[in-house]
């Protein structure tokens, strides 16, 4: 079956969208049919990706995690980029958590839709909340790889420690296939060879040394040509695909599709 990865960290403003959209992009760009889910309140990647407000979606990824009757093909958007589709999120899902809470069947009912959906779609994406409750323990019930960006700062780790806990207990007790992907640096601030502030070189020394392997080569840096893309609603892949930094993404999707290919061995 094709793959569903989850874009996770339970810390804010990591850019948790910005990676899920751009990894879609570069996946597009190889041929393939691509499913982003948004199941965020805010409904950031929705927006993004529609260029529309959430509120003109009549369902939502609530009606996907609750309704036994609602398939994935029932809410699924399409989106300015070809071959990219969307199942929306919004303001509906708030409180979500607790209903799933309350509903023992939910989680099974959702991986079961997920794994039909497996069927029409190369790739599914995950563009995951915050908070570690039940939407993204039934998320990770239901994915292959999770994979979780971090900025570059000595807490990030740390942080992060929520989200390998919750793994761990996902694949004791509901989804055994479930893997860490890896740890991909995100929103780094650009610097030159001969110009990188000391402070930030440490940085990247302790992460590197603390997660090995597990930490992405491919370094995400901020520029201002990543917001461009955003204002426009396409991955950087599509707005300026000749760009170092569309190459960035591509080079991610690479080490991404690497981890999909262990796992398949």
């Amino acid at each position: 079956m094709n793959h569903v990865i989850a874009i996770h960290n339970n810390k804010g403003g990591v850019g948790k969208t910005m990676v899920s959209f751009n990894l879609a992009g570069a996946s597009v760009e190889e041929g393939n049919d691509v499913l982003l889910v948004d199941f965020d309140e805010q409904g950031d990647a929705t927006k993004l990706a529609t260029g529309s407000p959430v509120a003109n979606s009549d369902k939502t990824t609530r009606d996907l995690l609750l309704d036994a009757s609602c398939s994935v093909h029932d809410i699924v958007m399409r989106t300015k980029v070809k071959n990219l589709c969307i199942a929306p999120g919004g303001k509906s899902l708030k409180g979500v958590d607790t209903s799933l809470s309350l509903d023992p069947d939910a989680l099974h009912r959702f991986r079961d839709k997920i794994d039909e959906a497996r069927k029409a779609f190369d790739l599914i994406i995950f563009d995951l909340p915050t908070p570690l409750g039940w939407t993204v323990r039934t998320a990770f019930a239901t994915a292959d790889l999770i994979f979780i960006p971090i900025q570059l700062e000595m807490t990030a780790i740390v942080n992060a420690a929520g989200v390998e806990r919750l793994i761990e207990s996902v694949q004791s007790y509901i989804n055994p296939e479930l893997r860490l992907g890896g740890y991909i640096i995100n929103l780094c601030r650009p610097s030159s060879a001969h110009n990188e502030p000391v402070v930030q070189r440490q940085h990247f020394e302790f992460i590197r040394n603390h997660l090995g392997e597990r930490l992405f080569k491919t370094v995400i840096y901020s520029y201002i040509i990543y917001q461009e893309a955003r204002a426009a609603g396409l991955p950087i892949t599509h707005y300026a695909p000749e760009t170092r930094q569309a190459q960035t993404i591509r080079e991610l999707y690479k080490e991404v599709c690497h981890v999909r290919q262990k796992v398949e061995t």
